[in-house]
């Protein structure tokens, strides 16, 4: 939708300017990062390599992984930042830039921030239709919208995009089951018992646990390769010593808690400042 300004067109030009001038700015920091990772750091070109994989375990692993969300969330972002601040120039209302990946410790959070673009179109097609139905299909909302993204995504791919695909739909089913645990009687009985700072940290420790499993689900749509999936899961779960897994839950789970609390102050203030709005 595009915004006129009643005092002409061109009324608040300059203020337009400066913005844009602004994201550029800042679009420019992000592109020279890009390019330090892209040249000196080769992530996207390890992926892509079968053997050079292969070779890595353990913590070098886990860097190039680290490397690989960092770089794919960065380029992503600058082709959102540069369209959206051209369309907010524009004055028309683009979709806000994603959210940097290390900032999703769930994987609800990433469908929804990620790529706005895409979660304001199923959303508004597809769940809220769906979910207006008069017939028992009103509950299928989520389903549908996972078929359409396995169209979006599948179509000339193998079968590991389908597996992506379902296992972030099983991935974001779980999440919706420990919501409701949380949200249950037992849980509130357990949190009067035990403290609901205890209660939390142990929250916290489960979907860190989640968390290490969609990380390397992500690694499988950012490679297109099931072979990387099967080696990281290897070298996780079967080739690792307990205490090396340890570590690495206690960086997952520290990163899981940073994020947690950084997206709780983000949503208290938005409420803030809707409630001032209603004043």
């Amino acid at each position: 939708m595009i915004e006129e300004n009643e005092s002409g067109t061109n009324a608040d030009l300059l203020k337009r300017a400066e913005k844009l001038l602004n994201e550029l700015v800042r679009l420019t920091g992000t592109g020279f990062l890009v390019v330090f990772m892209m040249h000196f750091l080769y992530t996207d070109a390890v992926i892509d390599d079968p053997y050079l994989l292969s070779q890595l375990n353990g913590w070098p692993l886990y860097g190039m992984i680290l490397g690989s969300i960092l770089y794919f969330s960065h380029v992503h972002m600058m082709a959102y930042q540069l369209g959206g601040a051209l369309a907010r120039f524009d004055r028309i209302n683009a979709p806000s830039k994603p959210k940097c990946l290390f900032r999703m410790h769930k994987n609800s959070l990433t469908w929804r921030y990620f790529d706005k673009g895409l979660y304001d179109f199923v959303l508004k097609y597809i769940h809220i239709p769906t979910s207006n139905l008069k017939s028992k299909w009103n509950k299928c909302g989520r389903l549908f919208v996972f078929i359409f993204v396995t169209c979006w995504h599948c179509i000339g791919n193998r079968l590991w995009a389908f597996f992506w695909v379902w296992s972030n739909f099983g991935i974001l089913y779980l999440e919706m089951l420990g919501k409701l645990i949380i949200e249950s009687k037992g849980y509130r009985r357990l949190s009067m018992t035990f403290g609901s700072g205890t209660m939390k940290r142990i929250n916290r420790v489960v979907g860190s646990q989640l968390l290490i499993i969609h990380i390397s689900l992500s690694m499988l749509f950012f490679s297109g390769s099931e072979n990387i999936l099967i080696h990281i899961i290897h070298e996780t779960y079967f080739n690792n010593a307990i205490r090396s897994y340890f570590v690495l839950s206690l960086a997952v789970y520290s990163a899981y808690h940073v994020s947690d609390l950084i997206f709780q102050y983000e949503k208290s203030k938005q409420q803030s400042c809707n409630v001032r709005k209603t004043k």
